[in-house]
């Protein structure tokens, strides 16, 4: 289903905000989830009704320690699917998300340290 969202990225967190805009105005209106950027495992690319599909798979354990830490409720939920209604933009999501989890496992705050896995079934 097409929604106005926002992907936000932190160097700590990975936001899905609804929004919208009011004239040239960006509004937001409601955060609809958030996962820590350090529980990203894996990255699956797909191809699907002429748009391109992230599957962002997360490890629970990291990540419900993670919420838990700053405040927020745990979730169950462990993978997100992102869809892009083009290569280009999904390409630039997808780098500054291997940037920030690389930064992320490679800094001595990072528990996470193994190399987030990237798989391409556009073939």
């Amino acid at each position: 289903m097409l929604q106005r969202r926002f992907m936000v990225l932190s160097q700590i967190w990975m936001f899905n905000v609804e929004a919208d805009f009011k004239g040239k105005q960006m509004v937001f209106k409601k955060l609809k989830w958030r996962h820590p950027i350090e529980a990203i495992t894996s990255v699956e690319i797909t191809k699907t009704d002429e748009r391109i599909t992230l599957n962002i798979i997360f490890d629970l354990d990291t990540q419900n320690l993670a919420l838990v830490e700053e405040g927020h409720k745990k979730i169950k939920k462990v993978k997100r699917k992102l869809q892009f209604p083009d290569a280009q933009t999904s390409r630039d999501f997808l780098f500054h998300l291997i940037r920030i989890q690389h930064m992320w496992g490679c800094s001595r705050l990072g528990k996470n340290r193994t190399r987030l896995a990237v798989v391409n079934k556009l073939e």
